[in-house]
């Protein structure tokens, strides 16, 4: 339970409020007392244990208890219209046992127009998994069995994409800590990866994880032969703000917007454009306690460096 403490103090004041108030209605004190001590935090563990009077196993019991009570309080106040399709998509399987075919079939395929809208292609395999189940003894078998190959290979190349952007920012970080020659070829082989992969499919998606990978390379890594050939960082942002303006839906856009953000401030920046950088900066500081969380998919603690005056360029 090393994170209650942590989670309990990020916890915004209505949901905070709403758990008080649940607890008082249930009359369950002592998770009352845990979580206004852990949400003060004023006092230690020790002192808490002892003003409850409990043992430390029970202490322990108690943690764990309040942390499956916040869990399930969090998980049944998620409310947006992505938990509602992915609500829909864990229904598939009734849809396939239990719900005649032609019924079942319409609600897929109107499910496959919502997923679509919202650009969610992981789900959408699921959705063609279930069609071409239920069509086996119709033409359109072939079609949905096409059609789910194809996204099964997309969702596949998508999370080698995904996991070479975290792996470029990883070996970003510690080429800046180490200053290893040897880590500037490890990220120009990432970038021809990712370069590779997104010209196999006609992914918005893709030429995203490109653009990042691409404009994080040209900005950060002294390697001008590797980039000779790459389309100049502001057409690249363009590109990437033109991809999120035609998705808004797209709930991963909606927070990578924030490394698109950090990457804009970083270009203008080196460029010393200082009215251009402050709109991006504001955004990512605004929002600096999310963006921290981004390391995957962006070089998070440069920001922080500029912001704290550690970096002078030359």
């Amino acid at each position: 339970m090393i994170k209650l403490k942590s989670i309990i103090q990020q916890l915004k004041e209505k949901e905070a409020a709403d758990l008080i108030q649940q607890f008082r209605e249930s009359k369950a004190e002592k998770y009352l007392t845990l979580f206004s001590h852990y949400r003060e935090n004023k006092l230690s563990d020790e002192e808490i244990q002892t003003l409850l009077d409990v043992n430390t196993n029970a202490y322990y019991t108690l943690k764990s208890r309040l942390f499956d009570k916040i869990q399930e309080f969090l998980s049944n106040n998620l409310d947006s219209p992505v938990i509602d399709l992915l609500r829909k998509v864990a229904n598939i399987p009734n849809l396939v046992y239990n719900t005649h075919r032609d019924t079942a079939i319409a609600i897929l395929l109107k499910l496959e127009a919502e997923l679509r809208d919202y650009d969610m292609p992981y789900e959408l395999s699921s959705v063609y998994n279930a069609l071409k189940k239920l069509s086996l003894h119709s033409p359109k078998y072939y079609e949905y069995t096409q059609a789910y190959n194809r996204h099964v290979a997309y969702t596949l190349a998508l999370d080698k994409a995904e996991d070479l952007l975290a792996n470029f920012n990883k070996a970003l970080s510690e080429y800046h800590a180490s200053k290893n020659k040897e880590t500037i070829e490890l990220l120009a082989m990432i970038k021809e990866q990712v370069g590779h992969t997104a010209r196999l499919y006609e992914s918005h998606h893709l030429q995203v994880y490109k653009c990042i990978i691409d404009i994080s390379f040209a900005l950060f890594v002294p390697n001008a032969a590797a980039v000779k050939d790459d389309e100049p960082v502001e057409d690249l942002l363009a590109k990437m703000e033109k991809i999120f303006l035609a998705y808004p839906k797209d709930s991963n856009y909606q927070h990578l917007n924030l490394a698109y953000n950090f990457l804009a401030f970083e270009y203008y920046h080196q460029l010393k454009l200082y009215k251009k950088e402050a709109k991006y900066f504001d955004v990512v500081n605004e929002n600096l306690k999310s963006f921290l969380l981004f390391n995957h998919c962006a070089y998070t603690s440069r920001f922080l460096s500029i912001k704290n005056g550690a970096l002078c360029y030359e």
